[in-house]
Formats: structure tokens, sequence, C-alpha cells
């Protein structure tokens, strides 16, 4: 079945036959690398070395988005600056990506507030404060809080048997960052497979205090601190082979600093398919929280503040959605009363998709992080102090309100299990503008610490039906650094005989430009580009008639404009 689909993507212009083979040879590269395809075990490569690291910093750099610089606040200027409030949950925390299984815990992580006392450290006072959470809900451990049984490295020891009791020699032993853990064990295997799994570790809290507990399970599961029997969880009966994960919760008083034995022991039910536990803890806050008013007070008395705040961990993640666009823990709180301390306040996010800012008015600039990687802090500290110019571009619509995006009419309720994709072809920045709804940022959008003009666009008057057309046009530096800047190219078909949205965007090319420098930047569009999909021809068509071509630095900010005939 799955051949005969691309077969049919294939003949309807879905997908092209240089794509397939890129794929293609791809997957054979990797097996020939692996020395599968002549049975042979392929030499190790090298991990995480200086090159690795160098890539990783420079990929987080071009991504990270500049959103908004009123007054050029940014990039800081550190031979005037003496203090800055570095405040927010994110700033001590390297939060580097969203959830799944696609999880890789890398080997180190830089945090903001790391990196920034590297560069600033001496030359500028910084003042820390974390002021509140990035999360509402219990988190799942953090990985820093642990180290293996013996004390040396970070992690937690993964003993993994194929036997219903722990019995004998484990059949994989594996080092893991946090106690998270799930599988999927097919009902279909005869006999049904047998697996029960052990984690040790030292857990090490950061500071005194009482401690939530929260053991989230499906399956049989056992936690065990200083070999004292914390939870004791199983499911009941009627439960035992769906997925209905119990929580259960304690409270322990433990002192920071302190390493305390932690054994996790989990066992699978006859029958069971999803196996999965996941162990929460958070310190419990006292009943008077002073963390946003010292917040405020170290604001009020830093001539800048930088707010780093974002999801946390895992918090975005397949197979589960966000509840709605707001930031989780007292964020918003939080950035309101900083920047009205103090109306020279950034705010840096980690995030993976929109985010309802309601204090946007009230801070003088915003940076998409999104999720940096390992090097999350040096990358964010490169682009704030300018030793890197901002270049990346929001790969989705900033709506203004959740109301406002197109698929919120069609939002699945509880416990759903079909969703119905209304919104057609127009999606994202299409639906924005056929429906003239101005949106928070648009699609696109990305601003620079320098500045770009664009020329005049170069195209020919005609265009041959089956026959690709060449397009032109000058763009200049004309600012006093060197920027990237990111020219997008929209196509409008004037008149259709089927609905279309108002603009598409074909292409798009990343320019470097010295200051005052000027480059010429070249799109080749081919016959698919001026095409559409006619369902009632069951094919891809083109029709003859006027095409004008729009090129911006954003979907919404169009720099010049050329037309063209097909015919």
């Amino acid at each position: 079945m799955p051949h005969l689909l691309l077969w049919h993507a294939l003949n309807n212009w879905q997908i092209d036959m240089p794509i397939i083979d890129q794929a293609v040879s791809r997957i054979l590269r990797i097996i020939l690398k692996s020395g599968k395809m002549d049975k042979m075990s392929a030499p190790k490569g090298a991990v995480n070395t200086p090159e690795h690291q160098s890539l990783a910093r420079k990929l987080a750099e071009e991504a990270i988005t500049l959103l908004k610089n009123d007054g050029n606040l940014l990039p800081l200027d550190r031979t005037r600056l003496k203090s800055v409030a570095i405040l927010g949950p994110n700033a001590a925390e390297a939060v580097i990506e969203g959830g799944g299984s696609s999880h890789v815990d890398p080997p180190y992580r830089v945090t903001p507030l790391e990196a920034l006392k590297t560069k600033m450290g001496g030359k500028v006072d910084l003042q820390y404060e974390q002021g509140c959470d990035n999360f509402d809900e219990t988190p799942v451990v953090p990985a820093d809080w642990f180290t293996l049984p013996e004390g040396t490295d970070h992690g937690m020891r993964a003993e993994y048997f194929d036997n219903p009791d722990l019995s004998g020699q484990p059949e994989h032993r594996l080092v893991e960052p946090r106690p998270s853990f799930w599988r999927y064990m097919s009902s279909t295997q005869q006999p049904d497979p047998q697996f029960s799994a052990r984690w040790t570790a030292r857990l090490i809290v950061p500071v005194d205090g009482r401690y939530l507990f929260k053991l989230g399970y499906a399956g049989i599961c056992r936690v065990l601190l200083n070999e004292e029997l914390i939870f004791d969880g199983s499911l009941p009966v009627d439960d035992r082979l769906i997925r209905p994960e119990v929580i259960k919760e304690t409270q322990k008083e433990l002192h920071g600093g302190q390493p305390y034995s932690l054994r996790i022991e989990f066992f699978k039910y006859p029958g069971q398919e999803i196996l999965s536990y996941r162990l929460m803890a958070a310190l419990c806050l006292p009943q008077t929280d002073e963390r946003l008013r010292r917040a405020v007070e170290v604001a009020k008395k830093c001539e800048l503040a930088v707010v780093f705040a974002g999801m946390p961990e895992g918090y975005e993640s397949e197979g589960t959605d966000r509840p709605d666009m707001d930031l989780p823990g007292g964020q918003d709180a939080l950035i309101h009363a900083v920047a009205q301390a103090n109306p020279k306040t950034v705010v840096v996010l980690n995030a993976g998709s929109p985010v309802s800012m309601p204090w946007l008015d009230e801070v003088a600039a915003v940076v998409m992080a999104y999720y940096p990687g390992q090097e999350n802090g040096n990358a964010v500290a490169n682009v704030l102090l300018g030793k890197v110019n901002p270049s990346g571009k929001l790969p989705v619509t900033f709506p203004k309100r959740l109301q406002d995006n197109p698929a919120f009419m069609d939002s699945p309720f509880q416990g759903a299990r079909q969703i119905i994709y209304g919104e057609g072809l127009f999606v994202g920045y299409r639906y924005y503008d056929q429906e003239e709804i101005e949106p928070m940022f648009p699609f696109g959008h990305g601003l620079s610490y320098t500045s770009f003009m664009y020329g005049r666009v170069k195209v020919p008057e005609t265009a041959v039906a089956g026959e690709g057309i060449r397009i032109t046009a000058t763009v200049k530096n004309t600012g006093k650094i060197t920027g990237k800047e990111i020219v997008q190219l929209y196509l409008v078909d004037r008149v259709s005989s089927l609905p279309r949205p108002p603009k598409e965007l074909k292409g798009f090319a990343k320019v470097t430009l010295q200051p005052g420098e000027e480059k010429i930047v070249t799109f080749e569009l081919n016959e698919r580009a001026m095409a559409f999909y006619d369902p009632h021809q069951k094919g891809w068509v083109t029709e003859p008639g006027e095409f004008e071509v729009l090129l911006g630095s954003s979907s919404r900010d169009i720099r010049a404009r050329a037309t063209f005939t097909l015919m």
C-alpha cells in the first residue's frame, strides 16, 4: 500500500522524482556507512568534537529570530552597561528541545545565565532572580538532579530484563538522563513477551525544602528513596491492557546537596501493550512566594532587564496538544511586573510554536530562541551581545489570539478521535491574508540589527506554459554592520477558475551582505510553481493569465513587485 500511495503522489506532482532519489540515496549512504551491506561493523565515529559544538551553536544562531527591537535596544553594549537583571525560569535552565520519542539528551548544556556570565562577567554586574516557575503541572525530575549510583557521571543506570521479576542478568544496560519511560510491546507476538526494568541513581536536590513527588504510570511501578518505599503502584484489573495513566503523589523533606539513593522498579502485566512511567518533582512553595517581588526589585535597580521565559523541557510534544497559547507558570505576570519596573526590558522565549504576548506593548524587545540545543546559552548570548546579527524568520504566523487561528473552528473536543482539517487551501498565512486578519507577527517575519533595501524586480513579460521562468532582484545592506536577509518570493494568480490564496510562497533565498554591499538574488520557477490542483480534472493544471511577483522580508512586508503573463 505505501508504494502505491507514493506512485500516486509522484504522478500527481505532489512529489518529484529527484526528491525520492535524494531520500533513497541518504538511506543507502547510512546503510553503507554502517557496514550492513558487507556484514561488517563500521568504525565508531567522533562524538561531541569542537567541530560538532561549533556547528550546533551556528545552527542555533541562524534560527534565532528577532521579533521586536524598539529603540534599537539590542544588541547590548557591554562597554556602556554597568548592570543587567537576568530574570525568568529559563535563564538558569537550558531548555533545548521539546518532548517525544525523538528526545536526545546532549553531552552538555549551556544555560543563558552561564553564557552571559562568561561573556560579560567582571565587566557588567549581572543579578539573577528566577521570578516564577515555567510550569503549571509538576515536571519530570530534571536530569541535572541525578548522578549514577557511584556518583560519577550524570544520569540514571537503566537495566532491562526479558523476564517478569528482575531475575538474572539484564538483557540491556544503559545510562539514561531522567526518570521517564515509554514502550510499546505488541500483543500479537507469541508468546506474550515478558518484561521488567530497574533504574538506579543518586538524587541530589538543589536546595533544602519539602518536595512534592508525583508518579504517573501504566503497569506496576515501585519507587524507593534511601530504601524507603515511597510509591507502590499497580493498575486496577479492568485497566491493565489499556493506557489510563494513574497518578500518585507524596511529599518528602530533603536537604539540598545531599545525595539520596533512588531505585525505580517496573513490571509488565501479561498482555499489556503500552508501558510507561514518569517520576515528577518540584519544590513546594511557601504560602508567601517572594520570587516575583525579588525579581521586580532587581529589575528596578539595574539599567536593563532580560527575562528568559517559555516552555519547560518536553512541554511541547508529539501525541498531545498544548491547552492554550499562554506561557505557563505565572510568566506573563512576571513580564508585566518587570516591564513596569524597567521599560528597558528584553524577553527571550523558548517555544516551538506561537505564544500569546499580553505584555508585547510594554517591553522593548522580544527574541524568539525556539529550542536551541546544547549550545543554547552561547547562541542566545552571541545574538544579544551583537556577536551574531539575527537572521531567522518565523516559519509560522503568530496570531494575536487563539480564535484567529485557521484551525480554531475545527479543533476537536476533548476525547475526540477524529480531526477535520477544515481550512483546506487556506493554511497558515494564506488564511490570515484571505480573511484580512492582522497577526501579531506575520509568517516570515524577522528583524535584523542592520537594514536592507530591495531593488527593482526583473521578470520576463511573458512565460510559456510548461517552461520555467527566471526572476532576479537586487538587495542592498543600507546599515552599518554585516547582516543576512532572507528574501521571500510570493506569487499571485490574478484570475483563476478555482479559489486560490491571495498569495503563495514559491521560494526564498538567504543572502549575506557587508555594509553598503549589493547583491543580485535569483529565483527559478518551474511550471509547478504556477499550477494548482483541480479536483474536477483530478490533476495539476496551469491556466494562462497574469501573475504578480512579490518579493518581501515577510508575508506582510512586501518590498518589490512585478508582473508577467503566462501564455
